[in-house]
């Protein structure tokens, strides 16, 4: 039993070091000295401690382990080998290929050298004749080129100098209201500091002072919002006219069309047939009037084509 658990112990050690096939020894090893020192006692089942017991299910791992190892690299092997005859096989159909090729290319070839010379010369014409043209389209290129390119030096010039100004007109006038708002500013500090004892004016000054900033604020902001109003109306007055241009157009268009034509026939029918109704109940009344200031009888009629009566004498 000693010996057994020394074995163990140096098997844990293997083991925790990674050396795992000498661990698998050590454990084997352990477990024949267990069975040896320790007999199965008859009638009494499995007579190993427990401490075997884990001992044998380390092992077991190891071998289950092992195995797996041992059947990647075989499954690997295979693999390889397969691919390794794959491949020689592709090897040679590839090779036969290409010497069959390699001889219909060689009759090819000869039969094409007869030609050869006429080719060359066909070309060296083609060629010169493209580069004539080539050379004639690039100097056209160039001068057009040339003159792009001054077009577009000229505008951008304009546009650099154009902002430059706008620049240097705007830095006056940032200046200019800069330097106004500074002499206000001092000048009010300066007020400030003269009658600051005088409460009720310092602050009758200064409501003064707002309010005719708040006036001028004011002022621009509606100047600016007129402005806005204004351009919108254009704008919407633009779109506007657009519009029953376009829907003008379309009512033209469909008028002349077949269509538009019998739709206006149909409507002139109705129109007319709405003035003969109108005609005919006008009648009826002026008859109806007619026969009562005369006394007569009447006789109701009903009119075709129409909603009255006509009344006869």
């Amino acid at each position: 039993m000693p010996d057994a658990a020394r074995l163990r112990e140096q098997a844990m050690d293997k083991l925790a070091s990674g050396d795992s096939d000498e661990a698998q020894r050590l454990f084997g090893l352990a477990a024949q000295a267990l069975i040896e020192s320790e007999p199965k006692a008859p009638g009494k089942g499995f007579a190993y401690g427990r401490h075997v017991h884990e001992a044998a299910d380390i092992i077991q791992q190891m071998c289950r382990k092992r195995f797996t190892r041992c059947t990647a690299g075989q499954m690997g092997f295979a693999k390889l080998f397969r691919g390794y005859r794959a491949r020689n096989a592709e090897k040679l159909r590839v090779y036969r290929l290409y010497q069959c090729a390699k001889c219909i290319q060689d009759g090819w070839w000869k039969w094409l050298e007869n030609k050869l010379e006429a080719r060359i010369r066909l070309q060296c014409f083609l060629r010169q004749t493209a580069a004539r043209w080539n050379l004639e389209e690039r100097r056209r290129r160039h001068k057009a080129a040339i003159r792009i390119q001054l077009l577009a030096r000229k505008i951008i010039a304009m546009n650099v100098f154009k902002l430059h100004l706008l620049k240097f007109k705007s830095a006056i006038k940032i200046s200019k209201r800069w330097r106004g708002y500074a002499t206000r500013w001092g000048r009010y500090v300066e007020l400030r500091k003269i009658f600051g004892i005088y409460s009720d004016a310092q602050t009758s000054i200064s409501r003064v002072i707002r309010g005719v900033r708040g006036r001028r604020i004011s002022s621009e902001r509606r100047k600016q919002v007129a402005h806005y109003e204004q351009v919108r109306y254009k704008k919407e007055k633009r779109n506007v006219d657009a519009a029953v241009k376009l829907a003008m157009s379309r009512a033209q268009f469909y008028l002349e069309s077949e269509e538009g034509r019998r739709f206006v026939e149909i409507e002139r029918e109705k129109i007319k047939k709405a003035k003969k109704a109108k005609e005919e109940v006008r009648q009826s009344k002026e008859r109806v009037a007619a026969g009562r200031r005369g006394g007569v009888k009447r006789q109701p009629v009903l009119c075709s084509n129409t909603l009255s009566f006509r009344f006869a004498h």
